[in-house]
């Protein structure tokens, strides 16, 4: 029986559980988090999940992840490491399967990233991802374990595109919740779309990635699904933002890591959208100044 261990047991991480579980395959499914979830597949200990697994997934807040890795102690040099977390370490400025590439140099590491709310993985709606590594065999055992599921993967060896879209798109969906809020409409939305497309691939460009990352199941698609739903925290964010509401307890990756993104820009006045964002959810500055890009 394949072992495989869920680090992060929120509800992307008991969501990638429930998905997994649909294989009614040999598969045994060991999560651990901080918070107590009274879910039969948690385990007390880190130590205990980890033992005897094939793969970790992780799925732990940016902020955390640098210090749940930390905790792992020696692992098997053939367990395959796979970060679903989208964010930036906010001490190192480096994403997370270069820390995973820095503490465990000899495995296998890998990123999951595309359209998958949590709420739509639990009802085991269809869905497809990217799976970004340079480890080709054990991509392949990835997309085969993933078979017959509501998530499908495609391959990708672009770890940087892949894993910096799945933070950047965080970050330009507070711009479309932002829109709405402020209800500008649908044709300054589609406009924004356009921009934050632009101001993506060139980032992912400017940090080695590849452009047309954006066009697999990484780029556009997440950030759609991201930007027009009511379920996602980052589109939620920017709404209750433009409207002035209370912002407490949502808790939005984007937000987090906006500081984090304009230090992957080299000039940020060669990314106006991105800078409007700094203005408005750093600064302070009126939501409406959003309007002058398309002045």
């Amino acid at each position: 029986m394949q072992k495989v261990a869920i680090i992060g047991f929120g509800k992307l991480g008991q969501a990638l559980a429930n998905v997994l579980e649909a294989r009614k395959g040999n598969i045994q499914i060991s999560a651990w988090d901080v918070v107590a979830t009274n879910d039969p597949r948690q385990v007390p200990t880190l130590a205990e999940s980890t033992q005897n697994a094939s793969t970790l997934f992780f799925s732990v807040p940016s902020k955390h992840f640098k210090q749940c890795l930390s905790q792992l102690g020696q692992l098997d040099q053939s367990v395959f490491l796979v970060s679903l977390t989208k964010g930036i370490d906010p001490d190192s400025e480096k994403l997370p399967f270069e820390l995973m590439t820095l503490a465990y140099p000899q495995n296998p590491i890998g990123v999951i990233s595309g359209p998958m709310l949590s709420e739509e993985l639990e009802k085991r709606l269809p869905t497809k991802a990217a799976l970004a590594s340079h480890q080709k065999e054990q991509v392949k055992e990835i997309i085969d374990l993933f078979k017959g599921t509501s998530l499908s993967l495609e391959e990708s060896d672009d770890l940087v595109g892949v894993s910096l879209l799945g933070i950047l798109k965080n970050v330009y969906c507070l711009a479309l919740g932002l829109s709405d809020g402020l209800n500008l409409g649908s044709n300054f939305k589609s406009c924004l779309v356009l921009l934050s497309f632009r101001e993506m691939a060139a980032i992912v460009e400017e940090n080695g990635g590849r452009a047309e990352t954006i066009t697999t199941f990484a780029g556009l698609p997440d950030f759609i699904t991201t930007g027009y739903s009511q379920k996602s925290r980052n589109y939620t964010y920017g709404f209750k933002k433009a409207r002035g509401e209370d912002l407490g307890g949502i808790m939005a990756e984007g937000a987090d890591n906006i500081e984090n993104v304009i230090g992957k820009a080299a000039n940020l006045s060669q990314y106006p959208l991105l800078k409007v964002i700094k203005e408005v959810f750093i600064q302070n500055q009126d939501p409406k100044v959003i309007v002058r890009l398309i002045a």
